[in-house]
């Protein structure tokens, strides 16, 4: 909430990252907490993407692990309507000026990044007809 010069007190939104899905508020802490407690990882992030209302779970881990392992494990910790549309396992994260984990470009930075992955294949496809 912000006062003008005026008088008059306008609303910003929400400075946490909760999140309405069907229904449901979620919390991402909650979920970061959750997948915080395997040994393998040592960073998460869970992060709304807004636009789609679907919920990204970014993890970084210390020995091998699956998206399907990391999924199971919170089917057993949280409650169904919880669990990550979508858990990404990734080596690095954006990190903001003060080191911390820039949670708004993280989405973007994945999407931006298999993007790229898809053109590469794309092109590699294409040269590989060329050729032949």
């Amino acid at each position: 909430m912000v006062e003008r010069k005026n008088g008059n007190y306008y609303f910003l939104g929400r400075a946490d990252y909760q999140l309405k899905i069907n229904g449901y508020r979620i919390e991402p802490e909650e979920i970061e907490q959750a997948v915080l407690r395997l040994t393998e990882v040592s960073e998460a992030v869970a992060v709304p993407d807004t636009e789609t209302k679907t919920l990204y779970l970014f993890v970084k881990a210390d020995t091998e692990i699956s998206g399907d392992q990391i999924a199971e494990s919170l089917k057993e910790a949280l409650p169904a309507y919880m669990i990550p549309h979508h858990i990404v396992l990734t080596d690095t994260f954006p990190r903001t000026f003060n080191q911390k984990i820039d949670r708004k470009k993280l989405i973007g930075y994945y999407l931006n990044k298999q993007a790229n992955s898809y053109d590469i294949s794309l092109l590699t496809e294409l040269w590989k007809q060329v050729l032949k």
